[in-house]
């Protein structure tokens, strides 16, 4: 594709890092979310079965082609590499990723934050209904009348984060992948450049970890232990282990908290947030 200066796909679960990305290329073609509600639903169709890779592609073509983006970052590519590799033999592929634990609690952030958010301000998300089912196995709550916590959720979470990390090492071509830990944003920069094959000064170092989440609570120290552990020990430890020694020790000697105290305060902050957010656009209305 002559007119584009790179041709890359960020394909990070939600919350690694992923608006960060595209945000940094800002200097290029990027873009975070284009049409996410539009492919999260076929994208599931198909991990599902539903569809098969022809229907899938007839159904999002339009989407891609013609190419828009240097640098196309969507929640949901992750689920369909294989077809995008087949389309795009050159395309490169750039995999953001974090620890099981912080990577779990700042997606119910983003979804407590959907869930507290008053329905007729939260708009239509169709992402969150097709994608946020197959990720959480049908356990995300989006109820505004719910009060309860959400760590039923975190075993869900962890095996499918589980799974994305055994599956991309298999699916992405490794001469055409680069692998960015969330928290080394800042020092990958360089191998990010290069991988690119852009000069470095290009990145926009002011937007990393431009979209860090402003509320947040450690449900893995209020699930219970037991259950958490055992899923942990079957699909997590090893990864972890070898991508996050630090993390895995932490995890193992967590503690465990009490009380309904502390998720009381976290909704209050979220509520809270919620409300600031609802008046600065009531202003700018």
């Amino acid at each position: 594709m002559p007119w584009l200066r790179f041709h890359a796909y960020g394909v990070g679960l939600p919350k690694t890092g992923t608006t960060s990305l595209s945000a940094m290329l800002t200097n290029y073609r990027s873009g975070h979310e284009a049409w996410l509600d539009f492919l999260a639903e076929p994208a599931v169709a198909r991990v599902r079965g539903e569809i098969d890779d022809e229907t899938f592609w007839e159904t999002v073509r339009n989407r891609f082609v013609p190419l828009r983006a240097e640098m196309d970052c969507v929640t949901c590519h992750h689920l369909y590499v294989d077809v995008l590799q087949e389309k795009y033999p050159k395309a490169k592929f750039v995999v953001t990723y974090r620890d099981v634990r912080s990577w779990a609690n700042s997606l119910l952030d983003l979804v407590m934050l959907r869930r507290r958010t008053p329905p007729d301000q939260r708009g239509d998300r169709s992402w969150y209904r097709s994608y946020g089912d197959w990720i959480s196995e049908g356990t995300f709550s989006l109820d505004p009348a719910d009060d309860g916590d959400d760590t039923a959720v975190l075993p869900a979470l962890m095996r499918s984060w589980a799974s994305y990390m055994r599956v991309m090492p298999i699916a992405l071509p490794a001469d055409r992948t680069i692998w960015i830990k969330t928290s080394e944003f800042t020092a990958r920069v360089p191998d990010l450049a290069e991988f690119l094959g852009i000069p470095v000064v290009t990145i926009a170092m002011d937007k990393v970890h431009s979209n860090a989440t402003p509320a947040s609570f450690d449900r893995f120290t209020r699930a219970d232990r037991d259950v958490i552990d055992s899923v942990y020990a079957e699909h997590c430890a090893d990864i972890m282990a070898e991508h996050f020694p630090e993390e895995h020790a932490r995890f193992l000697d967590r503690p465990l908290e009490e009380g309904d105290d502390a998720w009381s305060d976290y909704s209050a902050r979220i509520d809270a947030l919620i409300a600031l957010a609802l008046l600065e656009t009531a202003h700018r209305s």
